[in-house]
C-alpha cells in the first residue's frame, strides 16, 4: 500500500509533457496580448511626445506675434536647402523650440554665430531629446548627431527640406519657400511669410509634425533608411532630416517616389506603430493618420491654403 500511495505522488513523464505543452500554449496566447499592450504604451508615449512638440510650438508662435518659422530658419538661398546668407547651413525649427520643451539650458550653449557642424556646437549637435524620440521607433546613432523621430510638415518635393520647390498650395507651414527671397536681380520674394492667420485650411485641419522611422524597409534606397531623422540640430546631409515631404505620393510608409527622379521617399513619413503614423495639427491636438489615407486628403492634411475639404481620413 505504501509503495503505491508513493508511484501515486510522482508525475510520469506523458504527464509532464503535457503539462509543459498546455504552459507552452498559454504564454503563446499572452506573449502577442503582452506585446500589443506594451505598443499601445509606447504609441501613447509617442502622441504625448507630439502633444508637447505642438504646446511648444503655440508657446513660440506666441512670442512671434504668429509668424511660422521655416523648418531651417534661413532668409535667402540660391535654389534649394537650407542655406543662409553667408552660406552656411543653418538652424531648425526643432532648436527653436528647446527652450520651450524644458531645454532652456541646452538652447544656452548653441553657438548661432556659426553652422551646427561648428565644433563650437559639438556638445548640443549629439545631445539626444527625450521629447523628439518616438520609444517605438529603432535607434540607429553613429556618435556625431543625436536622431529624432518628428519631421515639420516642408516641401511637396521628394526631399522634403527643399528650399524654393512646389508652391504655396502644396507645401506645409515650414516650407522653406514661404517669405524665401531668392538671390535674384532684383531680389524675389517666392511666398509671402507663413503665419497663423494665413493658415486658410483652419488650424485643425492642417498638420505640423509628423513621425519618421529609420530604418524601415519602405524607403527605396537601402542607403537612405539610417538616415531618416539623422539630427534634429543639424539640417544638412540628408534632405530626409527635419521635414517630411506633403507630396501626394508620401502618404504614411508608402515605398513609391515623391519625385520625378527614381528612388527619392527618403522624406515620406513612417512609424514602427503599424498601420500609420501620429500626427500634431497645428490647433494642438494629436491624430494617428492611416497609410491607407488617399494622396490627396494626405497633401490636403499636410498644407495649410489648398482650399480643400477632408472628412473621413
Amino acid at each position: 500500500m505504501i509503495e503505491r500511495y508513493r508511484r501515486r505522488l510522482a508525475f510520469t513523464l506523458v504527464e509532464l509533457l503535457v503539462v509543459i505543452a498546455i504552459i507552452g500554449v498559454l504564454v503563446g496566447l499572452l506573449l502577442p496580448a503582452i506585446q500589443q499592450a506594451r505598443e499601445a504604451a509606447r504609441r501613447a508615449q509617442c502622441a504625448s511626445n507630439l502633444k508637447q512638440i505642438g504646446t511648444a510650438l503655440h508657446n513660440y508662435l506666441d512670442a512671434t506675434n504668429g509668424v511660422i518659422p521655416r523648418a531651417v530658419n534661413h532668409s535667402t538661398g540660391p535654389s534649394c536647402c537650407c542655406v543662409t546668407d553667408n552660406n552656411e547651413y543653418a538652424h531648425t525649427i526643432h532648436t527653436m523650440l528647446l527652450p520651450f520643451l524644458d531645454q532652456q539650458n541646452l538652447y544656452d550653449q548653441i553657438n548661432f554665430a556659426y553652422e551646427p557642424r561648428h565644433a563650437s556646437n559639438t556638445t548640443v549637435r549629439v545631445t539626444p531629446i527625450n521629447a523628439l524620440m518616438c520609444p517605438s521607433a529603432l535607434v540607429i546613432e553613429d556618435g556625431t548627431y543625436a536622431q529624432h523621430n518628428y519631421p515639420a510638415a516642408t516641401s511637396s518635393h521628394g526631399y522634403g527640406v527643399c528650399g524654393k520647390h512646389g508652391s504655396g498650395s502644396t507645401n506645409g507651414v515650414f516650407a522653406s519657400r514661404w517669405g524665401l527671397i531668392e538671390a535674384s536681380t532684383p531680389p524675389v520674394t517666392l511666398d509671402s511669410q507663413m503665419r497663423l492667420r494665413n493658415i486658410a485650411d483652419g488650424l485643425s485641419k492642417t498638420m505640423a509634425f509628423s513621425e519618421f522611422a529609420k530604418g524601415l524597409e519602405y524607403i527605396i534606397r537601402t542607403s537612405d533608411r539610417p538616415n531618416m531623422g539623422r539630427s534634429w540640430f543639424d539640417p544638412r546631409g540628408t534632405f530626409g532630416n527635419t521635414g517630411f515631404s506633403t507630396h501626394l505620393k508620401a502618404t504614411p510608409l508608402n515605398p513609391e517616389t515623391a519625385y520625378h527622379a527614381a528612388d527619392l521617399n527618403m522624406a515620406t513619413v513612417g512609424s514602427y506603430h503599424g498601420g500609420g503614423v501620429n500626427c500634431v495639427f497645428m490647433d494642438g491636438t494629436v491624430r494617428f493618420v492611416s497609410s491607407g489615407i488617399d494622396g490627396e486628403n494626405w497633401q490636403a492634411l499636410s498644407t495649410p491654403q489648398g482650399g480643400e475639404i477632408v472628412e473621413g481620413y
